[in-house]
């Protein structure tokens, strides 16, 4: 294998990582518009309260 293949090889490998972690922790939900919007009000309550 020249390093070329090598570099392709690791890209690949790490963007696989990258999907299975995102899978594993259910990192998905941290992106989803309901949770922005929860957490949105959530800032707004606390920000009211000081």
């Amino acid at each position: 294998m020249n390093k070329k293949h090598v570099k392709k090889i690791i890209i690949v490998l790490v963007i696989i990582l990258l999907i299975a972690v995102f899978k594993v922790f259910n990192l998905g939900e941290y992106f989803s518009l309901a949770y922005i919007k929860e957490s949105q009000e959530k800032f707004d309550l606390l920000y009211a309260e000081h």
